[in-house]
């Protein structure tokens, strides 16, 4: 690890600090304070932020522990040392469900987990000189869905940016925001304490200097339109993300596995924050609720179906799920865009097909 990426290491972490103690000032709003599932949550990630920079190197080996930010990688650790070969591979469930997820794709969209290092090399399995794992998988699927449903072909090559509410470790960042090319801005909105494992990773796999993490501390004021025409990726606390308002164009926004786990009112302050300032595209891959989350009590899909027009109906997951959709805790997905507002351009895939809980959709919205 160079001279460079260790002081990025060490700035995250004096960043992060200052903005965890920032957020608990009266300055700012009880909305954006760690929820119960989070706080709990971050007792058990809470020594990641005390690594020194060479152990924060493999922050990868870190992630995936205890299940709370990644999929846990053991078995995709055992599997990759047991098949040593293409042809091995193709037969392995993870295998053909990354195939599903690739089929149609542009080869700028195939992913692969980001060798950092010979011991995060490790965590998966080597398929065509790709490092495939669960967490590849899920974001496959979630690329696979956005491409598919048209939004990422108008995006592909030009100037974009982005955001993601709740970005976790910043796998999704660092696979999109690699696909769709070097003009846009990757915008991740977090507690402090989870920007705290993004900014370190993408940091480890994407020049440092592309990377700006906010902090309290800095005498210039932030300037988050001009920033995102400087920075390839953006660390955004969630206390800030009013900021996004200063923006001239929002293409996408991404929440994955994420409003789930909020408080309702934290959920319906992001969607009545993007219902008023986004051109583009929302798309929400997410269950009504956690099942250990007591502080959202309306169904994620209708909070998204209060605030945005998209796709699919709820008729769609009546069909899917049955009478009970709204009370399964399987995944929905919902592609939104703001009500009023004629539809953003799309171009859909060629394959007609969405992901959903691992089952196969055809899309049948134009």
């Amino acid at each position: 690890m160079n001279a460079v990426t260790v002081d990025k290491l060490q700035t995250i972490k004096q960043s992060v600090a200052a903005m965890m103690e920032e957020r608990e000032s009266e300055d700012i709003k009880p909305v954006f304070k760690v929820n119960q599932l989070w706080g709990n949550i971050d007792r058990f990630m809470e020594y990641v932020r005390h690594l020194p920079p060479e152990q924060l190197e493999n922050i990868r080996a870190h992630i995936g522990m205890g299940f709370f930010i990644g999929n846990a990688w053991d078995k995709d650790f055992h599997d990759g040392h047991r098949i040593s070969s293409d042809a091995e591979a193709i037969g392995h469930p993870l295998i053909e469900r990354y195939l599903n997820h690739t089929e149609g794709l542009p080869e700028d969209f195939h992913c692969s987990e980001p060798g950092t290092n010979d011991l995060v090399a490790q965590i998966g399995i080597r398929y065509k000189d790709r490092i495939i794992n669960h967490d590849i998988v899920k974001e496959q699927a979630c690329i696979a869905n956005l491409y598919n449903l048209g939004v990422l072909a108008p995006l592909h090559g030009n100037s974009w940016v982005i955001a993601e509410v709740g970005s976790g470790y910043g796998q999704l960042a660092h696979q999109l925001s690699r696909g769709l090319g070097k003009s846009g801005c990757y915008i991740c909105i977090d507690y402090p304490e989870t920007l705290f494992l993004s900014s370190t990773f993408l940091s480890l796999n994407n020049a440092p200097d592309s990377i700006y993490v906010y902090d309290p501390a800095a005498t210039e004021t932030m300037d988050i339109a001009e920033l995102t025409t400087r920075y390839r990726f953006i660390m955004l606390p969630n206390y800030l993300s009013d900021r996004l308002q200063e923006l001239r164009t929002l293409d996408l926004v991404v929440t994955q596995n994420s409003m789930q786990e909020m408080t309702e009112e934290q959920v319906r302050y992001y969607l009545e924050l993007f219902s008023r300032i986004m051109a583009g595209w929302i798309y929400s891959y997410n269950s009504n609720r956690q099942f250990m989350n007591l502080e959202l009590k309306t169904p994620i899909f209708e909070l998204l179906m209060n605030y945005f027009e998209g796709w699919p109906p709820s008729s769609f997951y009546k069909k899917l799920y049955g009478d009970t959709w709204h009370l399964s805790d399987q995944k929905y997905l919902f592609l939104g865009h703001r009500k009023g507002n004629a539809a953003p351009r799309r171009s859909l895939g060629a394959s007609g097909a969405v992901w959903i809980s691992g089952r196969r959709a055809v899309i049948d919205v134009c």
